[in-house]
């Protein structure tokens, strides 16, 4: 983590004071790291200078954002010629 808040602290045009615009590419790769095994959300966030409820936010939003993504495409295979013989039933191989 080579990256912290105090980096993108200068004040931008109309940003509200006490409440820092983080770039996005900070907040995913600190989402990124809340979500590693083992890693302290509350102590990432005080090492960063934010919020641990904000950073909750951030892991939160970027989950949703990566199981959204589309799993794009499989191939398919076509089998012109149906199965030559059905499976027996279920009830045909138990028999009490």
């Amino acid at each position: 983590m080579d990256t912290t808040l105090s980096e993108f602290s200068e004040k931008k045009p109309g940003s509200r004071a006490g409440r820092p615009n983080c770039p996005r590419e900070l907040r995913d790769r600190l989402a990124a790291a809340a979500c590693e095994p083992g890693v302290s959300v509350a102590r990432l966030a005080r090492e960063n200078g934010i919020n641990a409820n904000m950073l909750y936010t951030w892991r939160r939003r970027y989950l949703t954002e990566r199981h959204a993504q589309p799993a794009g495409m499989l191939p398919v295979v076509l089998l012109s010629d149906p199965p030559t013989q059905a499976p027996a039933a279920p009830s045909a191989i138990y028999k009490h």
